[in-house]
């Protein structure tokens, strides 16, 4: 499990830049479960976990590509944007000319209250 919580919006950005991309989208998944395993009553198993993802959309040139990652670091990000960067050229022969309208950088939290 690798996260690297440092990483900004303008890094983001920068990489935009560097590929030519119309449109990047970065969302970052943190997941913390728990697992109890009780027998008759009797504990077996108690685990505790946390695991992080990405998952990166670009659009180049009218044509969408996505890759993820389960390592959030700034050379995890990069590589998985270049793989997304190059399923999007790989893709545009077959696209529908995509276009997006402009929005601001921005930074929020999800967070679900679920419980059993």
């Amino acid at each position: 499990m690798v996260c690297d919580l440092s990483i900004e919006p303008e890094f983001i950005s920068r990489l935009a830049s560097e590929l030519k991309v119309q449109f990047i989208d970065v969302r970052v998944q943190k997941r913390n479960y728990e697992l109890i395993i009780l027998d008759n009553g009797v504990l077996r198993d108690f685990t505790i976990n946390t695991s992080f993802g990405a998952g990166i959309r670009v659009l180049v040139d009218g044509a969408v590509g996505y890759s993820a990652t389960s390592s959030v670091n700034r050379d995890s990000i990069r590589n998985a944007t270049i793989k997304a960067y190059k399923i999007a050229r790989a893709s545009k022969p077959l696209s529908l000319n995509i276009d997006l309208s402009k929005r601001p950088v921005s930074r929020d939290k999800v967070s679900s209250k679920f419980t059993i």
